[in-house]
C-alpha cells in the first residue's frame, strides 16, 4: 500500500539482549569449554576494567583454534555491570542462550557463549577458602 514504510528484514540477530540475573563485580575466568576447539583449555582473567579479545588470531589474548572462529570473533569487557559481551562483525556471529547477539551484559556469575562451533565459559573467579586444619 501507498505510504506504508518496510520494516527491514532481520537476519534473527538480537542488538542487545537483556538478562535479569544480578550483577557481578568480577573477577571473571573466562576459557574454552574442552573438546569444543580441539580438547585445550585455555582461560584467561579478567579484572573490571579490563578488555580481552577472543578469536583466532595469535594476537588475542584467549586464542581458539577453530576455523569457524574469526581472527577477532568477539571482544569482553569486565564492567560495573557484569561482562560486557560485543561481536567484532564476526561471520559466524556470537550467541548466548541460544539467541545471537551483537551486544549484551553478563550479569550473573557464570555463563557461557558460542562462538563458531567453541563453547566458552564466563566464571566468577571466587576467592579460594584455606581451611585452617583444627588443633591436636
Amino acid at each position: 500500500m501507498a505510504g506504508e514504510s518496510k520494516v527491514p528484514e532481520s537476519d534473527g540477530c538480537v542488538p542487545t539482549l537483556p538478562l535479569g540475573e544480578p550483577a557481578s563485580v568480577g573477577p571473571w575466568r573466562v576459557s574454552a569449554v574442552p573438546g569444543s576447539d580441539g580438547g585445550l583449555r585455555r582461560a584467561v582473567t579478567l579484572a573490571l576494567g579490563e578488555t580481552v579479545i577472543v578469536g583466532a588470531h595469535v594476537g588475542c589474548q584467549l586464542v581458539i583454534d577453530d576455523p569457524t572462529t574469526s581472527a577477532r570473533h568477539v571482544q569482553l569487557t569486565g564492567s560495573a555491570q557484569g561482562v560486557l559481551v560485543q561481536d567484532l562483525g564476526s561471520k559466524n556471529g556470537v550467541y548466548i542462550a541460544g539467541a545471537r547477539v551483537e551486544r549484551a551484559v553478563l550479569r550473573g556469575g557464570d555463563a557461557q557463549l558460542s562462538i563458531g562451533r567453541t563453547q566458552l565459559a564466563v566464571e566468577v573467579v571466587r576467592p579460594r577458602m584455606d581451611v585452617a586444619e583444627p588443633p591436636l
